[in-house]
């Protein structure tokens, strides 16, 4: 199980250890704007605390990617890895899709 957009509406902290969960996804806002990387850092290091994955979204440059693993963030996702694909191109790319998801949509930072 993993929480989508961390950081964003209601999820909580206070939540997480509640919940049996493997990871949770921080907000791209958060990766996007460097002016928040205090809150990044810190989404980060709850994650490390509890002992679960943490997965950045919205990484669509070299020097996001670079301080996320700076950060020691576990996963990423976004354009710098896999660019979008218009809806004709997706019918090519579904069946890949539904059997190998996770090599698909997230790299791993280690």
């Amino acid at each position: 199980i993993i929480i989508e957009n961390f950081g964003k509406g209601i999820s909580s902290v206070s939540d997480l250890h509640k919940l049996c969960i493997h990871a949770f996804k921080i907000d791209e806002s958060f990766a996007q704007n460097m002016n928040e990387d205090l809150m990044l850092r810190s989404h980060i290091q709850v994650g490390k605390v509890i002992r679960i994955k943490v997965i950045a979204s919205g990484i669509n440059n070299e020097s996001i990617l670079e301080n996320l693993k700076e950060l020691d963030c576990d996963q990423g996702e976004g354009t710098k890895f896999y660019p979008s694909i218009t809806p004709k191109r997706l019918h090519f790319y579904s069946l890949e899709l539904r059997t190998n998801f996770n090599t698909l949509s997230l790299c791993n930072f280690t």
